[in-house]
């Protein structure tokens, strides 16, 4: 039971950390950025233009990358500060 308030402690404090919230954020650009972007090329397709489906199809990739790159930066700010 101890060991279970201690993690909860321990997640919160990441969670509220600098780096936690770039963390958070990266997230929620990777579903927005997905969303967005898979939205953009079905009406793209549903308006017959193939070429401008497939460029949103592949920003949703640039999105993913993106979110990744903000996750490593947050998780790189956090362990900065925490040592």
């Amino acid at each position: 039971m101890a060991t279970s308030r201690i993690d909860c402690a321990l997640a919160g404090r990441i969670a509220l950390s600098r780096g936690g919230r770039v963390v958070w954020f990266s997230y929620g650009f990777l579903v927005a950025g997905m969303l967005l972007s898979w939205i953009a090329a079905e009406l793209a397709f549903d308006a017959g233009d193939l070429r401008m489906a497939y460029r949103w199809y592949y920003a949703g990739y640039g999105s993913f990358a993106a979110a990744a790159l903000l996750a490593a930066l947050g998780s790189f700010l956090y362990l900065r500060r925490s040592h």
